[in-house]
């Protein structure tokens, strides 16, 4: 009896697992998540950039064999991301020691952050003033904010 009801309760446990957009969160995808190289989302040289790439694809590789819509959604989500950390590698010398950084978090607090377009047109304002960057370094930013602005379109989605 007791056997029974152990496994009425693990097949309970299991039926309510986490799920991600509508599907079962297994650990096929913690362990794809779990490949995603350290600092992945901090403006880094483009150098060390091209050193994360053989992990970024394998990350991509694990995530592209889901057969789960929510789970496709997400690697394109991702793969904008990782494009614009890449793009971003590229201007190292404007972005990186956390300014890029410093001006996300200026630019999403209080009045600023309206919506996708008001929040790309802020970054691309403060990189423009930024006396580290260049004009070509803020042309190049300007592709990255087009980017960007695509991304959080698709978050909202």
């Amino acid at each position: 009896m007791r056997a029974i009801c152990l496994l009425i309760l693990l097949i309970s446990l299991v039926e309510s697992s986490p799920t991600v957009s509508g599907c079962k969160r297994t650990s096929f995808i913690d362990s794809c998540f779990g490949l995603i190289p350290a600092n992945m989302w901090r403006v880094v040289p483009k150098e060390e950039f091209e050193a994360k790439k053989p992990k970024i694809q394998e990350y991509i590789n694990c995530i592209g064999n889901s057969t789960c819509e929510g789970i496709r959604s997400l690697l394109k989500t991702k793969k904008t991301r990782i494009d614009i950390m890449e793009r971003a590698s590229e201007i190292h010398g404007c972005l990186g020691n956390r300014t890029f950084d410093n001006h996300k978090a200026e630019c999403s607090s209080g009045e600023t952050m309206k919506g996708c377009s008001e929040y790309s047109n802020c970054l691309v304002q403060k990189v423009d003033k930024e006396e580290k960057c260049s004009h070509t370094d803020v042309e190049k930013f300007k592709q990255i904010a087009m980017a960007m602005t695509e991304l959080c379109k698709m978050k909202l989605d």
